[in-house]
């Protein structure tokens, strides 16, 4: 008996989706490489969910329709394909249970703050709306005479001056753009009333820490002096960033009076109301054993610093946020998948616990379960609850003005 190509096309789309299925549910933490795939995978994996049941019970069905269960080989491949669809739907209930996790993580006092509409978690690619103007190009800062850039994303025709939040990308210290993370964030706070900016900084080989951290710190500067043309109020400004982004952000949060950064900036006021790190990297001396992937040790110490601990341990912990936490920390929200391979969720929870012990300002730690590092990099069900938790902390720490009417 001749087997159907049909049957043959159940089976290989079972045995395809499989290990996707496995890695949703048990990420892969070592060795660094494999963690870099567990996370990629995983992310288009939990967030795209929905899209991934329906396209694959569709060509089950079809497939299905066509013979496909005339074979045993048929019948295997649908019994394979039903685990992948129970992993499916787990990781859809999951999504559905980020609003909770976003109400357990802040105090009911919190102010509401409107989440995107939903039909933007059905788009797997982030769209900036029509009534979001993006200015591009903004030099900030020109070191050894290369220009850096930002761009700023409001709102058409909102005057006056704004709440303003700059967000710095992530990418390992080594690669990303401000074109590429943090938009469905970004495009929804301009929406209602935010200035927002997302700015390029330095990146190592070429760069070497704190360089980066210097780059951020003249955007912050340039914000809060030349970004008043363009409505933002420095009086009401905070920082943002996701991975390496979140590890700068939070450690510019803290380093305000910091004289290497002072000399930068010429002085100028770095004081910020708050931060939010996503999926940050909070200690680079993994003096707690927080972090799992060894990778990262390695990258600091061959590409973004550039020495050894052994050797340097003062200036590891210059650069971890955990060893420069002070009672006088700016109000912070840290966001995180208990999944997550890159930057795993033990570091976040000992930062968070050693901010509550030492801070002066509120500490909030929003942990969303069953996904990923960077999973807001597509505009999800998840997503879409993440940025209603930002903008609840965000109004309750800055007060945000309502957004102007069109």
């Amino acid at each position: 008996m001749n087997i159907p190509v049909t049957s043959w096309c159940m089976l290989g789309l079972a045995i395809f989706c499989l290990p996707f299925a496995l890695n949703a549910l048990r990420p892969i933490y070592r060795p660094s490489t494999w963690a870099t795939l567990s996370f990629a995978a995983g992310i288009l994996t939990i967030e795209l969910a929905p899209l991934h049941l329906l396209w694959e019970s569709g060509l089950m069905l079809w497939w299905a329709l066509a013979g496909g269960l005339n074979h045993t080989l048929g019948w295997i491949g649908l019994g394979l394909w039903a685990f992948n669809a129970l992993v499916l739907i787990w990781a859809i209930s999951k999504a559905l249970l980020s609003r909770k996790e976003v109400d357990a993580a802040l105090p009911k006092e919190a102010p509401e703050f409107p989440p995107p509409a939903f039909a933007r978690a059905l788009i797997p690619w982030p769209i900036r709306p029509g009534r979001i103007e993006r200015l591009t190009h903004l030099q900030y800062s020109a070191p050894n005479d290369k220009p850096l850039h930002l761009d700023l994303y409001r709102r058409r025709g909102q005057k006056g001056p704004r709440p303003t939040l700059l967000f710095a990308h992530g990418g390992g210290w080594v690669l990303g753009s401000n074109r590429e993370q943090g938009l469905p964030m970004l495009h929804h706070l301009a929406d209602q009333g935010w200035l927002c900016a997302s700015a390029n900084y330095r990146l190592s080989p070429k760069a070497t820490f704190p360089d980066m951290l210097i780059d951020l710190a003249r955007a912050l500067a340039w914000l809060k002096t030349e970004g008043k043309k363009y409505g933002a109020d420095a009086e009401r400004m905070v920082l943002a960033g996701g991975s390496a982004g979140g590890h700068l952000a939070s450690l510019l949060a803290l380093s305000a009076e910091d004289p290497q950064l002072q000399k930068a900036v010429a002085g100028q006021d770095l004081q910020v109301r708050a931060c939010v790190g996503l999926y940050g990297v909070y200690d680079l001396t993994d003096s707690e054993e927080a972090h799992s992937n060894p990778g990262l040790m390695g990258l600091w110490v061959r590409r973004v610093l550039k020495k050894r601990f052994t050797d340097f341990p003062e200036a590891f912990r210059k650069a971890s946020p955990l060893h420069q936490i002070h009672n006088k920390a700016p109000a912070m929200l840290l966001v995180q998948g208990k999944n997550d391979t890159m930057a795993p969720l033990a570091g976040a929870r000992l930062f968070a616990k050693t901010l509550k012990a030492t801070s002066q300002a509120p500490v909030f730690l929003m942990e969303f379960s069953g996904t990923q590092h960077a999973f807001d990099i597509i505009p999800s069900i998840r997503t879409r609850q993440m940025i209603r938790g930002v903008g609840r902390f965000l109004n309750s720490t800055v007060k945000n003005l309502p957004p102007d009417e069109p």
